[in-house]
């Protein structure tokens, strides 16, 4: 476990898990992007650097959880960098979440405003039910939308072949929920040759790589129907950060 945040809030959690017997994880540290802080130790736990070696650390320190600990302004680089450690599969969790699974109580004198926004992010420690409703929900969603496909499919897949022959569909490599990766599927929408040597071009708003039969399919967003595939699969949701 890696604490991000060694002011107040990141101290008091250290001293609560110092007073707990046997400890119910092992923290080999802190980080945080006050300069004068780095290299310091808080209870005997080392702050070992900023955001800038976020990723690092958890390489270097096998680290599998994040504990979110900063209660005041937070700056862009230490927000992206949690990020990028969440699309890596490491699982961050929030101050409050940790504190009132520990002790069983809310901690009042450590939560602000700010707390209270951030704590739509602990949706993704939701209960079993709320995870069985919302797969039900895409289930119902993805057999609907597939249904759409299956009837749209040939006319679709026609258009395509005579504008610019095969293939009808596209893949392309996603990073989807703990960094799992899978291919998102759509109808084809550019040229055959729109990526040479496999090199991933971004989407300009005019871009010569884009089809007669494309520009129509992008505008209707009709490319993206085989992306209830997706959700059927269990890849996608149908409501959810983009991959």
């Amino acid at each position: 476990m890696l604490i991000v945040g060694a002011g107040d809030t990141g101290t008091a959690l250290l001293h609560i898990l110092d007073d707990i017997s046997p400890p119910p994880m092992f923290v080999v540290g802190l980080i945080d992007d006050d300069p004068q802080k780095i290299g310091t130790k808080i209870s005997g736990h080392p702050i070992l650097g900023g955001s800038d070696t976020l990723l690092d650390v958890i390489r270097e320190q096998n680290v599998s959880d994040l504990i979110f600990a900063i209660s005041g302004e937070m700056q862009g680089k230490m927000f992206q960098a949690v990020l990028d450690a969440e699309e890596q599969g490491i699982e961050v969790s929030t101050m409050p979440v940790v504190y009132e699974d520990l002790l069983g109580r809310v901690p009042i004198f450590h939560l602000d405003t700010n707390w209270i926004v951030r704590s739509f992010v602990d949706q993704a420690r939701t209960p079993a039910v709320y995870e069985v409703l919302k797969r039900l929900i895409d289930i119902l969603g993805g057999l609907i939308g597939t249904l759409v496909m299956i009837i749209l499919l040939p006319f679709i897949a026609l258009a395509i072949m005579l504008d610019t022959g095969f293939p009808i569909f596209f893949t392309q490599r996603r990073l989807g929920k703990n960094g799992q990766h899978y291919r998102i599927i759509k109808f084809r929408t550019m040229r055959q040759d729109s990526e040479l040597n496999g090199e991933v071009r971004t989407t300009d708003e005019n871009d010569d790589r884009i089809t007669r039969v494309g520009i129509f399919l992008r505008k209707s967003h009709l490319d993206e129907l085989p992306q209830f595939i997706n959700v059927l699969k269990g890849e996608m949701s149908l409501v959810g950060p983009r991959a």
